[in-house]
């Protein structure tokens, strides 16, 4: 049902796109001030530094537990 290549893919983008937020966030506000999420399984564990990259970050956890859930539905 589902491409085992796209699934992978797919968690490469992710990582990358987390890789960079992180990076981003660190070179914004320096060393002390990160935003971050911690999936473990479907539960979200937010660390936040500021308004706006909580912002940021809530919708891109919703993805994730939405295609958490897909993938354990197939």
């Amino acid at each position: 049902m589902y491409e085992p290549r796209l699934l992978m893919f797919i968690g490469f983008i992710v990582i990358i796109i987390g890789m960079v937020m992180v990076m981003l966030s660190m070179r914004s506000r320096g060393m002390g001030s990160t935003t971050g999420f911690i999936l473990l399984g479907p539960i979200p564990i937010m660390l936040h530094g500021s308004r706006i990259s909580l912002l940021l970050l809530v919708p891109i956890a919703a993805l994730l537990i939405f295609i958490f859930v897909m993938v354990m539905l197939r």
